[in-house]
Parts: structure tokens; sequence; C-alpha cells
């Protein structure tokens, strides 16, 4: 495996754990002979197996959301894809907002400032619907002491007090967790996860720098199968059954796009919740 494969390796491997990451990539370099063209096809292909499952996660959305959506990058990138789905987008993670990542390593111990000045920039200090991939809801927790007032509603949910979308259609945790982590490397990030802003024409923006060649190339790719897949709504069950194969074929050893298996689930997870404050609800 040469540099450029080793690097995108690497940065999944920041989401992912690095041996769920070699794991992953290693089946995909084996599949296609390291050659990178056969490779974006592949991902083209994943993007518009998805396509189903994310029509399903917007339609749920729209449903239930009390007020206007919002796109919370980089995680919930996917939905953007969609045809005709314009909703805002607003770059939030757990670096610049100090709470700390345990796969990442990133340790922040405060709130960036320009986080204020930005979500105020953004009208974000009225009421949102606040759209996410999940899990836990530790950014939740931060920004609602904080003061905002949002509507969380997560692809999926580890938190009774969070919305999921694949919980309500009764999937079990341990699946609901690996196609929640199969977002990350189905649809590789172009960019850095930023904690910084810098200010461009006036306005604050997230200092975002690009990805190593091969997470570009690929998470591109994907997004463009969604964009141009042409398959008909499907009942949302159905849509998730249509992954959940996907899902098996990758337990047994092919390349799907879909994880073999969940990446290291948080090991301050049940701790978390159990200090979960009692009357913060949404469910």
């Amino acid at each position: 495996m040469n540099q450029e494969w080793q690097a995108f390796q690497d940065a999944l491997g920041r989401e992912l754990g690095a041996e769920l990451a070699a794991e992953y990539v290693g089946k995909l370099y084996d599949v296609t002979g390291g050659k990178i063209h056969e490779a974006a096809h592949r991902y083209i292909r994943v993007g518009k197996a998805w396509h189903p499952l994310l029509q399903a996660w917007r339609d749920w959305v729209l449903s239930k959301a009390q007020y206007e959506p919002v796109l919370v990058m980089r995680d919930a990138k996917p939905l953007s894809a969609l045809l005709g789905l314009n909703w805002r987008q607003v770059w939030l993670n757990r670096a610049m907002c100090g709470v700390p990542d345990e796969l990442s390593g990133d340790i922040p111990h405060t709130l960036n400032p320009d986080v204020v000045l930005y979500l105020e920039q953004l009208g974000l200090d009225k009421p949102f619907t606040f759209v996410d991939s999940g899990c836990w809801g530790s950014l939740v927790r931060d920004l609602h002491s904080r003061g905002y007032n949002f509507q969380p509603l997560f692809f999926f949910s580890h938190n009774p007090a969070i919305p999921g979308f694949l919980n309500e259609l009764g999937i079990d945790q341990k699946a609901g967790e690996k196609l929640n982590d199969s977002l990350e490397c189905a649809f590789p990030n172009v960019v850095t996860r930023p904690a910084e802003f810098v200010v461009t024409h006036g306005a604050l923006q997230p200092a975002c720098q690009t990805m190593d060649r091969l997470s570009c190339i690929f998470g591109k790719a994907a997004l463009y199968g969604v964009h141009t897949a042409t398959s008909e709504e499907v009942p949302p069950v159905a849509a998730l059954e249509q992954l959940l194969v996907l899902a098996q074929q990758a337990s047994s050893g092919t390349f799907t796009g879909i994880l073999p298996r969940n990446s290291p689930t948080w090991s301050r997870g049940q701790q978390f919740l159990d200090t979960w404050p009692q009357n913060l609800r949404w469910s």
C-alpha cells in the first residue's frame, strides 16, 4: 500500500480507530488492486446504495422538526447531497466547544469564544432543529447548558432523551452503531474537523483544511452517487433492510462500503447517560 492509501487509512483511523480502519481500507485496496479510479466508482455505488435510507431519514426529520432543520457538519453531510434539499448548514463539533473526544484524542478544555459569535451570525441564537448523525449527545448537552434553544434529531441515538431515526425503525444498538459509524467511511470527509474560525468577507467561517487526496476523491464520489441516484422512495424499513444486507455481507468479508463492525464504543457512555439531566428530554 503506497503513501496515498496509507494517508487515507490514517484519516479514517482518527474516526474509527486504527484497527478497524486498516481492515476496511485493506479490503477496498485488495478488491480494486489499489486502482483509485476503480475505488472511486465503488464509492459512487456506495452513495447510490445509501440513497433510499437517506431519503427516509430526510422525511423523518421533516415529520419531526419543530423548527427550521439545520445540518450539523461534518457528520450530517450525506443529507446535503439529496436533490432538492437546501437546509442550512452549521459547523459544530466537540473540539470547538471544549468537549473531549476519546477516539480522536482531542482534549480541548474550553469553548472557543468565536462559537458564540458564529452561531449569532447564522441566527442560531434563535430556536432551530439540530440534525446530526448522533449518537450520545455530549455536544447537545454542552450547547443546551449554554442557553441555546434547539431540537436535536439524530440518525442513531444511544441516548433515550434524544430521538433517533434508526431507533424508531426498531434497529438494535449494535447494528445502529455500526450504520452510524459507517456514515464516516461510506462518505469520507473532504475537509478536516475545524476547531478554529477565520474571517472571510467580514464573516466568521470554520477554518477547514483539505483532507488527503483519496479522502477527497472518494468522499466526492460517494456524495455524487447520492446526488445522481434515481431510486424510487421506498418504505423506511425496506430502505434499512437493504443496508443491513450490505452490512451482513461486510461482516462476511466483502467490501460494501459498510463497516464489518462498529468502532470502539465510548468507554464513558453509560456514565454520561447516568448523569444526564432528568428534565432534558426531546422524546
